[in-house]
């Protein structure tokens, strides 16, 4: 009889084990090399200081900061809205001078519009938010933050009762075009 013609149980055994082997060196590369890679690239570590970190070994590396910042901390509740309406608009307008002008000017305006929103004539409470998210690092703003930093929640009351009171541009302007009815069709209708 040959035994080319009856399979070998050494084949079979041969090739099981072939199939465990693959199977552990694949489950081992995700384990040690994929696994740890995609956690470490989340915390902003590269590659081979997740690697060393995933094998107990410590590397000199820093993870990359975030650019996000947390959420705004300002409750528009009871408290907020007292605060608001305490705000005095003249005190605003001598702080505004002393400290705003340089960049929103006087008028709440702008004074480089691709760099420096326009202030003039927003809400108190969009103004008070923007000045506490940015004192408390809720909003980045490296011109600003500094700025903030020196404010008490008064006088951002108060500057937000300054700049709110003001007239947007162009607001009543006689000479700004009238809208026509197929932009105001669009505006309405989409």
């Amino acid at each position: 009889m040959d035994n080319r013609s009856k399979p070998t149980h050494d084949t079979f055994g041969a090739k099981a084990a072939g199939l465990i082997g693959a199977t552990a060196l694949i489950a081992g590369l995700l384990a040690f090399l994929a696994v740890p890679a995609m956690l470490g690239r989340e915390e902003g570590l590269d590659v081979f200081a997740a690697l060393c970190r995933a094998i107990g070994l410590t590397v000199e590396t820093s993870p990359k900061v975030a650019t996000q910042t947390a959420g705004s901390t300002v409750a528009l509740d009871q408290g907020t809205a007292a605060l608001l309406a305490a705000g005095n608009a003249e005190k605003g307008a001598a702080l505004a001078g002393d400290v705003c002008i340089s960049c929103h000017l006087a008028d709440g305006e702008t004074s480089d519009p691709a760099t420096i929103p326009s202030i003039t004539g927003q809400s108190a409470r969009a103004i008070f938010k923007q000045l506490r998210d940015i004192k408390t690092g809720a909003r980045a703003s490296d011109v600003m933050k500094p700025i903030a930093d020196d404010l008490d929640d008064q006088q951002m009351s108060d500057l937000a009762a300054y700049f709110a009171g003001l007239h947007r541009r162009n607001y009543n302007n006689p000479e700004t075009p009238a809208i026509s009815e197929g932009a105001l069709a669009l505006i309405q209708k989409g």
